[in-house]
């Protein structure tokens, strides 16, 4: 019997910054569209400190989830491995859930049960940066997601 199935890797499309839960520690969650479907594809560490180079911000564009978002089988967090994420209320980090029902920010160490849906998110364009003097789109904010101090790492 000579049963073949082929694999194709999605092409990363943005990715979104999150923290773990359980260490504090970044990373990247790669998102791609799958069988028509924003899926969460892959989590990738981040070093702390590390970024862009030249000091340029990523250049952010904001996704409407109305229609959800799946989690696809190879998703995890890099660090412990949760496969779940949460949005803060107040600073709007994304930070890696257990599903236990109560979360805690590693971005701003705001606490709570989790509740609703997440309706938007703010990510970065794979192979896009920000370019000096160039202005964002209006509905597009400064460091969506982050306390003003900026984010832990």
């Amino acid at each position: 019997m000579n049963i073949k199935h082929s694999f194709v890797k999605p092409e990363i499309e943005c990715t979104l910054a999150a923290g773990c839960a359980v260490t504090g520690e970044p990373f990247a969650i790669e998102l791609a569209h799958v069988k028509g479907r924003l899926t969460m594809v892959s989590g990738k560490p981040v070093k702390a400190g590390g970024g862009s180079g030249g000091g340029l911000k990523p250049a952010l564009t904001s996704l409407d989830l109305s229609d959800g978002m799946d989690t696809g089988r190879t998703y995890h967090c890099p660090h412990c491995g949760n496969k779940d994420i949460v949005r803060c209320g107040k600073c709007h980090g994304i930070t890696c859930y257990d599903g236990s029902g109560s979360f805690v920010c590693v971005h701003c160490g705001n606490s709570g049960v989790v509740s609703g849906t997440i309706q938007r998110i703010e990510v970065q364009r794979v192979g896009v940066k920000a370019e000096p003097g160039v202005k964002r789109e209006p509905s597009v904010k400064a460091e969506p997601g982050y306390p003003k101090r900026g984010p832990r790492w």
